[in-house]
């Protein structure tokens, strides 16, 4: 079994295990004193976890992860932001960055591995109204990937490894225009960094683009349906040949296959769950694959595979 941790809009961090030959989720505790732990992430060693405080004083908490799965946490400190939704340790530690909607900007945090402390840096200027949620680094090139809330966007900024600083370049349209109004939420990429995946709500699908140019320009391939309503979030398993989107307003998760030549989506399966520990079943699909049953917990907004999961 695998520890899996769910950040969602409560009071605490809630811990489940992962039965990774049938995908079926287990409860198995939570982790209390963490308010609107909206967005986690691990460090490349899976040694710390932090959580993004999604709250008007906007807070980063750190944990550390014992063995098992266990967190234990260390301290918080200010997010230097208003409720940000969103934060990012680059692969190969040193700096956490953390977008801001409210103010157009990302926040720089120097890292220390060794002790979890964070201290502010500097901040890097987006496009004003664009409202940057979430980011994502290309694994091998000094480039990061920004999704615009606001603005129905993604940017693409060079990023200085030494100083941690970000130098805004190409931005794009996240969704086709003339539909509803579009806010896009989670970017991801694939292992390889061929592939860039942004989730858009309001749209209501997953956006496929192409890397070129060293990491440093996008091309849009297309647009998936979501498969339900409101993709919060979106996660690529360790395979990198499943892709799991989290649609919050239709209580379901939607699995997709991925071609890792084409980058291209395929509807595996889609599970509908009811938050706040009512009933959930599961919905019939023209690519159904039992993965797992159903799971039920106060509302989720973000999955985060621990480190066993990902071996």
């Amino acid at each position: 079994m695998a520890p899996v941790y769910i950040g969602n809009f409560t009071t605490a961090i809630a811990l489940a295990s992962l039965d990774e030959d049938t995908g079926q989720l287990t409860a198995s505790g939570t982790v209390e004193g963490v308010r609107d732990p909206a967005f986690l992430t691990l460090t490349s060693d899976g040694k710390l976890l932090y959580a993004v405080n999604d709250s008007a004083d906007g807070r980063v908490t750190a944990l550390s992860v014992g063995t098992g799965g266990g967190l234990t946490p260390i301290g918080s400190r200010s997010s230097e932001g208003v409720m940000p939704t969103h934060l990012s340790v680059h692969p190969r530690g040193g700096f956490l960055l953390v977008p801001d909607l409210g103010t157009d900007r990302v926040h720089v945090h120097s890292l220390d591995l060794a002790t979890g402390r964070l201290g502010a840096v500097g901040d890097t200027v987006l496009r004003s109204g664009s409202g940057p949620r979430h980011l994502v680094f290309h694994p091998t090139a000094p480039v990061v990937y920004v999704a615009g809330e606001l603005d129905s966007t993604v940017t693409v900024c060079d990023y200085d490894p030494a100083a941690g600083k970000l130098a805004p370049g190409q931005v794009l349209a996240a969704a086709p225009g003339g539909g509803p109004r579009n806010y896009p939420a989670e970017i991801v990429i694939s292992q390889d960094g061929r592939f860039v995946y942004v989730s858009n709500r309001g749209h209501n699908s997953i956006a496929v683009f192409a890397v070129e140019s060293g990491g440093r320009r996008l091309r849009s391939l297309n647009t998936v349906p979501c498969g339900g309503n409101w993709p919060r979030h979106i996660t690529i398993d360790e395979s990198g040949r499943l892709l799991f989107a989290s649609n919050q307003y239709s209580n379901s998760v939607t699995t997709f296959r991925v071609d890792t030549t084409s980058g291209a989506l395929r509807i595996l399966r889609d599970t509908r769950t009811r938050s706040m520990g009512a009933c959930a079943k599961s919905l019939a699909c023209p690519h159904l694959s039992p993965l797992g049953g159903p799971f039920s917990t106060p509302s989720p907004v973000c999955l985060l595979l621990g480190t066993a999961a990902r071996a």
